[in-house]
């Protein structure tokens, strides 16, 4: 039998904090699972010139740390309703699996949604902040 590794991760980010904390860990899953990385940020309707700037700075530390890597890396930013761009760019960009890194402080992030969870048309997995919160 044959393993099939996701060849597509969407990493979604929430801004250049997260991106610190958790970023170089989800490149590093991304490179074992021999995979590429098209890295997401979502600009919502109105967003501040201030948080569209801190959304590219994450995607600039998403690169780095891919580049370093070796990781293949392709960084989008998009406007509107997270939910819908994030469910729609991993449909039409056929994405095999979609990796979030949740902040200090959060189980999850406020805008991973349970909704992500419902409506994504492929696997989401959760990294947390700090592994010894589960044990």
């Amino acid at each position: 039998m044959t393993e099939k590794f996701p060849n597509t991760l969407l990493i979604p980010t929430a801004g250049s904090l997260p991106a610190r904390e958790r970023g170089e860990y989800l490149v590093d899953i991304a490179k074992r699972l021999r995979s590429r990385i098209l890295a997401v940020h979502v600009v919502e309707e109105g967003a501040s010139p201030m948080k569209v700037s801190d959304g590219e700075e994450a995607l600039q530390i998403l690169k780095e740390y891919a580049d370093r890597a070796g990781v293949p890396i392709e960084t989008y930013t998009l406007r509107g309703d997270i939910l819908k761009n994030l469910v729609e760019f991993a449909r039409d960009k056929g994405v095999d699996l979609i990796l979030v890194g949740s902040s200090e402080g959060r189980i999850i992030a406020d805008w991973i949604r349970k909704d992500l969870v419902k409506t994504s048309p492929v696997p989401v997995v959760i990294v947390p902040y700090d592994f010894s919160l589960l044990i």
